[in-house]
């Protein structure tokens, strides 16, 4: 990036009965970026080791469609849906993630879901910029991917550190 308001991401997760409700707001000019989400919902003394992961590539379309497409590695692509606008400094969007891709049937017993974010930020130069969260830029293991707590409203989320030395 030219400086780091070039690109900014905010992502708020909510289970729902069939998936996760996920908003984002993107700063900067992002139509032109893709965010891929990766997914680990093993049970909790699972996450942070080797093991199968799940993920879905997203991308800004014209008319407001969020083009979601599964990976590989996810079983199922059906009822993936998404949409976005444009908003003050960038640009807002809603997007739907069935338990299926993952084949499970609901959020993690647990309340932990693994979880990475891998945004790919094209600049207006054309320059690209990979921007991560809780990831070593290896986002095909799932060792290192941070967690996504669903909690009940009120309720503060448990705070977990995972010191990992290289």
């Amino acid at each position: 990036r030219a400086n780091p308001e070039e690109a900014q991401a905010e992502f708020l997760f909510k289970s729902g009965g069939d998936g996760i409700h996920i908003a984002l707001r993107g700063r900067g000019v992002s139509t032109n970026d893709t965010v891929a989400l990766f997914f680990d919902p093993r049970p909790a003394a699972q996450l942070g080791t080797a093991g199968p992961y799940y993920w879905a590539d997203l991308s800004f379309a014209p008319r407001g469609v969020v083009k979601i497409r599964k990976g590989e590695t996810s079983v199922s692509g059906d009822g993936l849906r998404g949409a976005w606008t444009a908003a003050e400094g960038g640009l807002v969007a809603e997007c739907f993630i069935p338990y299926a891709l993952m084949g499970v049937s609901a959020w993690p017993e647990s309340g932990d879901l693994g979880l990475s974010i891998v945004w790919r930020h094209k600049g207006a130069d054309g320059a690209s910029t990979r921007l991560t969260w809780s990831e070593d830029c290896h986002e095909w293991n799932p060792r290192w991917y941070g967690i996504v707590q669903r909690v009940a409203p009120g309720e503060r989320p448990a705070l977990r550190h995972v010191v990992r030395v290289k």
